[in-house]
């Protein structure tokens, strides 16, 4: 990238890690909103030193970090078969500097708190190689087995377990359509997940996300580029099998579909979605690969069947009883910023970059820590 292209990608990266809108940006840099519009835009061929200047120190940032060249990735499995629009694509190249921003941070403060966690699955890969019968299932109950999950055990933090397996996960809000994640190799610093969140997107689906990108790294080790954003059928399919059995393991849905066996339908699909954290149609898939009904069938029939007995209406897009906010969070990246703020390794300025937050919402969040402990 020559510096036209990359003052533009930084200033807009910056104002968005920094809560502002162009107008609040232009404001604080004492230059008109136009101005700063066609500086990020690229509309300016060239600047003027001194509204770049005023800029970055609106941002509270050096002057050189606008002309800093972004970091790339290489090794990126996209989990996208609809980037087609020139919007979506600029949202892209946006979302792969984002990441690798963010993933040079997570290195920085593990190395800075001493905190390293080292990829703990690497070595399954020439077991997971010999399995020539239903690969993704036994990939799936192996992985279990490594990560020290019993073979009837639901997984209730599915961040944490990942993050203890030396797997890096970010989740951020991407206006990208019909985009749900991807993963990062560990060439790049990885391995890494990348989730979004947006709110149109389920958290059963974005749990559904973690564990189908696991399954590529684990599955699919060789297939990683940064032009790898077209779907294999094949690979698709064995990710999404890796994921059931990850998250319902075969012997653990039986075991609750036995125990649940007075319910009616509807209550049981609820009762086993709500033991494992995934969607409905996650166990209606399940039921129909065990051969209890076809899935064509079951899936309408438990939808007219929950819309007749409730208010709240459902189709297949729409989670009932779903999972909440507060059921996915992920903790280890914020807490790696406190602790590297608490040994003075960063700023409070650098601290609110690093959490895509306003200095003003970082200030408040260190307030808070104060009212607990440790």
């Amino acid at each position: 990238m020559n510096p036209q292209e990359i003052v533009p990608v930084n200033i807009k990266r910056i104002r968005i890690s920094r809560g502002m809108n162009q107008s609040q940006t232009a404001a604080a840099a004492k230059i008109s909103r136009q101005a700063y519009a066609d500086i990020e835009k690229g509309k300016t061929r060239e600047p003027k030193v001194s509204n770049l200047q005023s800029i970055a120190d609106a941002f509270d940032v050096p002057l050189i970090s606008l002309f800093e060249e972004p970091p790339k990735l290489e090794t990126v499995r996209f989990r996208s078969n609809s980037i087609k629009t020139q919007k979506d694509k600029a949202n892209k190249e946006l979302c792969l500097i984002e990441t690798a921003y963010w993933l040079k941070n997570f290195n920085f403060l593990q190395s800075a708190v001493s905190d390293i966690k080292p990829y703990q699955l690497k070595n399954l890969q020439p077991k997971i190689e010999k399995f020539d019968v239903d690969r993704p299932k036994r990939a799936a109950e192996l992985v279990r087995k490594t990560l020290g999950l019993k073979e009837d055990e639901p997984i209730g933090d599915i961040l944490g377990l990942v993050e203890s397996a030396g797997i890096k996960v970010k989740t951020q809000n991407f206006d990208i359509k019909n985009f749900f994640g991807f993963s990062i190799a560990e060439a790049d610093g990885g391995p890494a997940i990348v989730v979004n969140s947006a709110p149109s997107i389920t958290i059963e689906r974005q749990i559904f996300t973690v564990t189908h990108e696991l399954g590529h790294l684990i599955l699919h080790p060789g297939d990683y580029s940064k032009d790898c954003i077209g779907e294999g059928k094949k690979e698709e399919i064995e990710a999404d099998r890796f994921a059931g059995y990850f998250l319902m393991p075969q012997r653990a849905f039986e075991k609750k579909l036995h125990e649940s066996y007075g319910l009616g339908f509807v209550e049981r699909v609820l009762h086993l979605k709500r033991f494992f954290g995934v969607s409905y149609s996650s166990v209606i898939h399940r039921m129909s690969d065990m051969g209890l009904g076809e899935y064509g069938k079951l899936l309408p029939k438990f939808i007219y069947l929950y819309n007749k007995g409730n208010k709240e209406k459902i189709n297949s897009r729409k989670e009932p009883v779903p999972l909440v906010k507060l059921d996915f969070v992920e903790d280890y990246y914020p807490s790696l910023v406190r602790r590297a703020l608490d040994k003075s390794q960063i700023t409070v300025s650098r601290a609110a970059e690093m959490l895509n937050v306003s200095l003003e919402n970082m200030r408040a969040t260190i307030n808070s820590w104060a009212d607990i402990p440790s």
